[in-house]
């Protein structure tokens, strides 16, 4: 499955935010603020692709990349993460200086639940899809590609 992901200057600024993609993580909690387990969070799953953007800067293209959800066990550094969040494919951050040497002001907040730092693991895989704003419905940060999930839905269907 193929997901677009929008990072925008709520969190880390435009190069924080490539250093922390390049380092293997997307920050992501796991919890909305209700202690809820995010819907999207259990829908994104270990191979699926999330194409990457940062929007908000202007003159700077907002691709980022492509990146592939893995697990910790494929990371150059796998002791940076503990364990894997039920019921997603988001890690606990073992070691917070990943993020807080990107994030010097503490924008990124911990898991509501968790009271941690969790994200998926990512590895790059190539250039991200050209950014079109279209892809991102209301507040959305995070949705799953359309053509994806057409096709998806076509081969469920009976012929």
């Amino acid at each position: 499955m193929e997901w677009a992901y929008k990072a925008t200057v709520k969190n880390v600024d435009r190069a924080g935010t490539v250093m922390l993609a390049n380092r293997g993580l997307l920050c992501r909690a796991a919890h909305e603020k209700t202690g809820q387990m995010g819907e999207l969070s259990k829908t994104v799953a270990l191979g699926d692709v999330i194409h990457m953007y940062y929007t908000g800067v202007p003159g700077k293209t907002p691709e980022i990349g492509s990146f592939e959800v893995i697990p910790k066990e494929k990371h150059p550094k796998p002791e940076l993460f503990g364990d894997k969040v039920p019921e997603t494919c988001l890690y606990a951050v073992k070691d917070d200086s990943l993020i807080l040497e990107v994030d010097t002001q503490g924008r990124y907040e911990e898991d509501w639940v968790l009271n941690q730092y969790t994200g998926w693991i990512i590895r790059k895989v190539g250039a991200a899809r050209p950014y079109d704003a279209k892809m991102f419905r209301g507040q959305s940060t995070l949705v799953r590609l359309e053509a994806e999930a057409e096709a998806d839905d076509a081969e469920a269907e009976p012929e």
